[in-house]
């Protein structure tokens, strides 16, 4: 009798311990650890700290801790662009982490569905909030303009929903199959119509949650960030208002074409075209400034009239350079020109003309 006593309390405790000191296995961190340290995230969505938060937490923390403190190494790049961007639409400071989320913070990274940039943005949905798609431009991969944009649809997003997690999970799936879940669950909570989403959206906000976790505690389970080179890190971004291409910016430079491509890879074909509103190019600092400074010294563009009889390869000639590149300065489909048109020329050597921006990395 007391032998069946003795071992049914030795079940009792080895199930206990099992239970909620879950050190074991590979699990590094207790169900109670992470509770507790959950009530203390402080985060714009509500938190139901089910198997699957508790799942993704320790995969951030544990089993793939190395990747947790390369994408803390990128975020040190580029959450200063999203926090200005988050300030500027007053949205809560935690949806930085999304980009963790959607792209391990990459912003050249394609998905298998076409999906593209840190915010990863479809073509159609990216055009949508404004950012250009065409053959020389992927404003997706532009972490000034996909942000701005990503701000934009958030924003109408958690207006529709009037709750953060709905408005995740409809930046992951899309508002028409977050409307359908409603529907079948009577609810409007995440976690209730959860089983009526995509498998992958039902990991989305677990995933949020569990990135914010990292975040916030990554030195308590001792992740250290992987930073970039100091170089690379410090970034400064110029403003371009003219046509320029990666070779005329590595020849002012010294900069490799292969970091600028890097570090721009919104333009395709190495060339940054004429827009309205200007363009934008990322350099490490350092390499910015000798870039301006090189500016400087060199003279502004000018314009030039068509005069009666003259042809592009006439004016040309005449002013030591390409056709091509006068097509590309003046946004040309065509090398059809009219008396008196006007044509946005460069002197051999130069062709932008650039400013700071006000923006300031810390």
């Amino acid at each position: 009798m007391n032998f069946l006593i003795r071992t049914k309390w030795t079940l009792f405790v080895l199930s206990f311990f099992c239970a909620n000191v879950t050190l074991i296995a590979g699990s590094g961190l207790s169900e109670t650890e992470i509770r507790e340290k959950v009530k203390e995230l402080d985060i714009s969505v509500h938190v139901n700290i089910n198997s699957t938060v508790k799942k993704e937490i320790r995969q951030y923390v544990v089993k793939n801790k190395r990747s947790s403190e390369i994408i803390l190494g990128r975020a040190a790049v580029y959450f200063p662009i999203i926090e200005d961007y988050l300030k500027k639409y007053n949205l809560p400071n935690d949806l930085k982490y999304l980009v963790a989320v959607e792209s391990s913070i990459r912003n050249n990274v394609f998905s298998k569905a076409g999906a593209g940039g840190l915010w990863q943005f479809m073509p159609k949905t990216g055009k949508a909030f404004g950012l250009d798609i065409d053959s020389y431009v992927d404003e997706r991969l532009d972490p000034y303009k996909s942000t701005e944009a990503a701000m934009k649809y958030l924003s109408k997003l958690y207006k529709r929903y009037d709750d953060w997690a709905l408005a995740l999970a409809a930046y992951n799936c899309g508002p028409s199959k977050v409307n359908s879940a409603i529907r079948k669950s009577g609810s409007r909570d995440f976690w209730k119509i959860s089983r009526y989403l995509p498998k992958e959206t039902r990991k989305y906000v677990p995933k949020f949650i569990a990135f914010c976790y990292v975040g916030k505690y990554h030195q308590f389970y001792d992740i250290n960030p992987k930073y970039p080179d100091y170089n690379d890190l410090i970034l400064e971004t110029v403003k371009v208002d003219n046509y320029t291409t990666f070779k005329k910016i590595a020849n002012y430079t010294g900069i490799s074409l292969k970091k600028i491509k890097a570090l721009n890879p919104a333009y395709k074909v190495g060339l940054i075209p004429i827009r309205k509103d200007g363009n934008y190019i990322i350099l490490p600092r350092l390499d910015a400034i000798a870039y301006k400074d090189k500016l400087k010294e060199e003279s502004n563009a000018y314009n030039y009239y068509v005069q009666k009889g003259e042809s592009l390869e006439s004016i040309a000639q005449l002013n030591k350079c390409k056709i091509e590149e006068i097509l590309d300065w003046n946004a040309l489909k065509t090398d059809h020109i009219f008396v008196n048109q006007k044509l946005r020329m460069f002197p051999s050597g130069i062709e932008i003309t650039t400013h700071q921006l006000s923006y300031k990395f810390e």
